[in-house]
């Protein structure tokens, strides 16, 4: 059972109770978000992979989390982190013209989808990393 599923409703909209610290999956990368208390947020997805999607998300930093293969300094710095900081601004995983940038707060392009599924406008998130990650 996930954090999600102990917290709030399955396929429901919810306002965040307290702060939460979330997971975006992007091209290539992960990002580590802030859904705020209050923040208006749908929980869908399955299971297994239990996604989320919210009318708005802050995002704190961005990391590498790919299969490509790094090389040099880069390559041993990923093997102590098991992840690699980026600074620069990275593309959405099925909008590639939405980039995400760390510091900056994500809002859908179309207005917040009240729609009761998983699937519809919203910054689409995970509560687990590795959820994210390998989605």
């Amino acid at each position: 059972m996930s954090k999600v599923s102990k917290q709030y409703q399955w396929f429901q909209f919810h306002r965040a109770k307290r702060d939460h610290i979330v997971w975006k999956k992007l091209q290539e990368h992960v990002a580590k978000c802030l859904l705020p208390k209050g923040t208006l947020f749908f929980v869908g997805g399955t299971l297994r992979y239990p996604k989320c999607r919210a009318e708005a998300l802050m995002v704190l930093k961005i990391w590498r989390a790919s299969r490509t293969p790094l090389s040099g300094f880069h390559l041993e710095q990923y093997k102590r982190l098991k992840k690699y900081e980026v600074y620069y601004p990275v593309k959405g995983l099925f909008f590639p013209k939405y980039e995400y940038t760390a510091g900056k707060v994500a809002r859908p392009r179309r207005k917040f989808s009240m729609e009761n599924i998983t699937c519809a406008s919203g910054i689409h998130f995970f509560f687990d990393y590795n959820h994210a990650k390998v989605f």
